[in-house]
Order: C-alpha cells, then structure tokens, then sequence
C-alpha cells in the first residue's frame, strides 16, 4: 500500500498516481484529483474504512492497486488509491462502450457522477443512457449511489440518478438490467459542492470529430414533364467540438452529385432545382441552457450556399416537456448580386397530446424568402420515426398568395451506434426526410420558396432529442427506456 505520513510524501504520490494514469493521453495533471474533498473532509466520508468496504481495483499496465489484508485500517491515500481505480475502472468501461470524454467523481456523501458524451449514441438519447447503465453494472461501485449527465459539446444537459434496487416495483422508474434492479429518475443539475474528481477525461486538449452520411434528394412527381423526376446526391454531415470550448462547436455539410432525371439536369426544365456539389452548410455554433428548462443557440456563417449571416434560436420546456415554445431570427446577405437580405423571424407552439407519440404545432411569422404566413403541423412518433402532415399558406409583395399540403416521412439512417475509431465519429443521418407537397387551389403550377425556414442541423435539435424529450417518469419514455435496456 501506498503511506502518506507527511505532506511531501502526500505530493509524490499524487505526482506517481497522475503520471501512471494519464502518461499516454495527456500530460501530468497533479491537480486532477485529491484525496480530500473540497470542505476538508475525507473523500471517504470518515477517517478511516475498512478494506470490506471498498472495490477491489483491477491491475492495469502502469499501475497496480493491491488491497491490504482484510480489517487493516487504511489511511487517506490508500482509500484515494481505490477511489482512482474505481473511477478509471467505469471510465474505460463507457469509453469501451462507445462513450467519449468521461469525467467520473464522488461526492463526500459516497455518491458518484459521471459526465459523458453519447459520441457512438447520437441518434437517440434514451439508447445512449440505457447503454451507459448496462455497460457500469459489471463495475458498479457496491450499494453506491450514481448521477448520469449526457454532455452536448462538452457541456452537460441531461441528468439521471440511479441506484440499485427497488422500493417498489414501479414501471416508470424501476427497470431490470441484466437480472438486477435499478431505480432510476431525471433530475435537475445537480450541486458540484463537495465533488472531488478521480477521473479526468483523456481527450481534454483535443478536438473531436462527428461525421453524419446519408443521402440528399430533390424530386417532382406527377408533373407534365412526366411522372416523377429527381436529383441525388451523398450528404455529408460534420460536426468539430473543441474540449476546451464548451458549448462551442462548428459544423455544416457537404453535397456531391450521384445522378439526376433529364429535366434535372443543366439544361433541363428544373435544372435551376438540382443538387448543385459543394459546401451546403457552414457554421460557428454555440448552445447554452441559461434555465433548466430554457435552451439557446447563437449561430454565425452561410446557412446556404449563397446566405451568410447570423441565426439566433431560443426554446423553453414547460416541467413536464410536453409545452414547447421555439424562436428563432435571423439575418443573412446573399452573395448572389441583386437578390435582396433575408431576415427570417419565427415562433412556433408544440404541444405534446401523446408524449413521445402525437404534437400538433403551429408555426407564425416571416419566412427565407420575406412571404409571411402560418403553418399547422400535427407530428406522429413511431419509435425513432416520424411522420408529419402539415398545411401552410404564406405571401409577401412579390410573391402572391399561396396554400399548400404535404406530408414528410423522416426515418433514422443506419444503426443505433456509431462507428468510433480514434476521435473520429462516422454514423448515418440521425433522422432523414422524404415528402411530398401539393398547391390547395389557385393553380397546379409549380411554385418554389414559400415557406422555406433557416434549418441547422446540430445543436438544439441534438440536445432536444429530435423533439422526443419527455421525462424519463411519463409512460411512453419509461416503455422506451426499458426496451433500449432490454436490448444488447
């Protein structure tokens, strides 16, 4: 066992235990942890445990942890030495899990909190926090306590305690894992008072790196031109986050042509509609929860190929995340001479009828393009699908009044996980959508830019889950969650 008789000793072991952990990700960090918690208290909660009371920490290649024999009394550096073996311990697992950036820490009260991003989880928030659980129950620190946050560009939105067994046999908050009972609840953010933090993430002075494929269509159908005409492409999403930033993120896409109709193509009657090769989207984001129910994210750069300028978007959940009020404004210059500045100006209510299944929302304001006008939306959740019927009418001084209705069926792109190799992440589009669109009245011909909105792919739609956030204490969240567990 490791002695710590005096402060000089204290400081080398802290300098041995740093250095033996982190010497092949990131330089020595002698502040990373402590084994006293910030008050002044033991990390332990007393001045001194008994070896039954602590985890058996598993060797690893620089640094092996050897219990003392059963009843020896251990001193403050031996029950730190146990508490970095623990930490590191569910640390590898969530990394091997498809986890990045893990910080783990402990509470003076014995409790623990991990912070982690879903890097190979993005697609659904539920799956990544059924995974976590899953892959921290072989190394579950005994009867502990353990607070979950999922982080979003390195800074954490989500919050969920779990501890073992059950008071009750509950169903919206007692799940089985692997032949054993958890009790698990949201909550609030959660105090950092008396934290002490055992395991720094390894990648905290990198950047990492989120690739999203999937494909990019424009089509017609049913026009005189013939029954159905199309232009496609490969999409190809990114995303770069910055440890050190957090918050900040930057992320757009790209388009390369695959094959296209005739009346697609260059000289063809919607040559001019066709996927054109090249940057589609490029952005300097960042997103901040102000409230715990308040979200909000500034973006700045082109939000098309031909419009730069800045967007700012708001959204506000009410407790139960079944009321949602959205905004968003912006104002970008076209590169394209002659065209005139968009300033786009929005504000849009959702209501949750079936939490996780059924929204009706209404949107109102002024759209890309200047019409102004109105949209009412009724939105069904079908598991990670979605399918959406809308009517909208808009106009504007140079564009005459127009009604239309359609419908949008928006599926999720590849597999639930991502592949991680290094930090690079490469998965299919998170949710990826196809539809069809037809004039009410007036006249059947073709009319191009009404109510076209300033979409941005990344951020609050990630942290809001595709709009499928509800308490993990509703019905339908609880079903999910239990399902994801349930399922390797």
């Amino acid at each position: 066992r490791l002695g710590a008789n005096s402060p000089r000793q204290l400081h080398q072991m802290q300098l041995q235990l740093s250095y033996a952990f982190d010497r092949d990700s990131a330089p020595a960090r002698v502040a990373a942890f402590s084994p006293y918690a910030p008050s002044g208290t033991p990390a332990t909660g007393a001045g001194h445990v008994t070896a039954s009371r602590l985890p058996q920490a598993q060797p690893t290649p620089d640094f092996e942890v050897k219990p003392p024999p059963s009843g020896t009394e251990l001193t403050h550096s031996d029950a730190a030495t146990q508490l970095i073996a623990q930490a590191h311990r569910m640390q590898a697992a969530l990394k091997e899990a498809g986890f990045a950036a893990v910080q783990v820490g402990r509470w003076a009260s014995g409790a623990w909190w991990i912070q982690a991003e879903p890097w190979g989880w993005r697609q659904s928030q539920l799956t990544a926090i059924a995974q976590a659980l899953r892959a921290l129950q072989p190394v579950w620190p005994e009867g502990a306590t353990l607070v979950f946050s999922l982080s979003y560009a390195h800074r954490s939105h989500r919050h969920v305690r779990w501890r073992p067994g059950c008071e009750s046999a509950r169903f919206l908050s007692c799940f089985p894992v692997q032949g054993q009972d958890f009790h698990i609840e949201e909550i609030e953010p959660p105090d950092q008072t008396g934290i002490t933090w055992w395991a720094q993430p390894q990648s905290t002075d990198r950047a990492t790196l989120e690739l999203e494929l999937g494909p990019a269509l424009k089509h017609t159908v049913g026009t005189e031109l013939g029954l159905f005409d199309y232009s496609l492409a490969l999409d190809a999403g990114w995303q770069v986050a910055w440890a050190g930033m957090p918050g900040w993120f930057a992320q757009g896409n790209y388009t390369h042509p695959w094959a296209h109709s005739s009346d697609f193509g260059p000289k063809g009657a919607f040559g001019s509609m066709r996927i054109k090769p090249g940057s589609q989207q490029s952005l300097i984001s960042h997103v901040w929860q102000p409230t715990p129910q308040t979200y909000t994210q500034a973006n700045i750069g082109y939000i098309n190929r031909e419009a730069r300028g800045i967007l700012l978007q708001g959204a506000w959940l009410d407790a139960d995340r079944r009321l949602k009020f959205s905004t968003q404004a912006g104002r970008f210059v076209d590169d394209t001479p002659g065209h005139a500045a968009h300033a786009p100006l929005l504000v849009k209510a959702r209501y949750d009828w079936v939490p996780m299944q059924w929204a009706m929302e209404v949107t109102r304001g002024r759209y890309m393009a200047g019409d102004v006008g109105w949209q009412l939306s009724s939105l069904h959740q079908f598991s990670r699908h979605r399918l959406e019927f809308y009517m909208r009418q808009s106009e504007s001084p140079s564009m005459p009044l127009n009604r239309f209705a359609g419908f949008i069926i928006a599926i999720p792109i590849g597999p639930d996980r991502a592949w991680t190799p290094g930090p690079v992440s490469l998965r299919g589009r998170d949710l990826w959508g196809i539809g069809l669109q037809s004039k009410i009245g007036h006249n059947n011909t073709i009319s191009t830019g009404y109510g076209e909105e300033p979409f941005v792919r990344h951020g609050l739609n990630d942290i809001l889950d595709q709009d499928r956030r509800a308490p993990l204490g509703s019905a339908p969240a609880a079903e999910r969650l239990n399902q994801a567990l349930q399922t390797p």
